[in-house]
């Protein structure tokens, strides 16, 4: 079974944006303050520039609560794989890319 808690703060975000109040980057720069208020009220605010969502003010409250620090340690071997099978012959070929 697959934990979809990480999952979250996005599905909540993507059903936020049905009931959410949209406004232009100058007008969210001039309106901040009302902004942060109606976001304290539960409303969520998308942002646009020049018709397009840029970013979205959230409810805190909305958002998951941040998960319990993991150690380093914990991460080991959680990237197996990532690389291919030769680490090296992987970093090499993505430093010819950028060539």
């Amino acid at each position: 079974m697959v934990d979809r808690t990480p999952y979250r703060l996005y599905s909540d975000a993507e059903e936020a944006t049905i009931m959410a109040h949209r406004m232009g980057a100058e007008q969210a720069r001039q309106h901040f303050a009302e902004i942060i208020a109606n976001a304290e009220r539960g409303r969520v605010t998308i942002i646009e520039r020049h018709g397009e969502p840029r970013a979205m003010v959230v409810p805190l409250t909305r958002s998951p609560a941040s998960p319990a620090s993991v150690t380093f340690t914990a991460l080991a071997g959680t990237g197996a794989g990532l690389w291919g099978s030769d680490p090296t012959r992987t970093i090499e070929a993505l430093r010819e890319e950028w060539e």
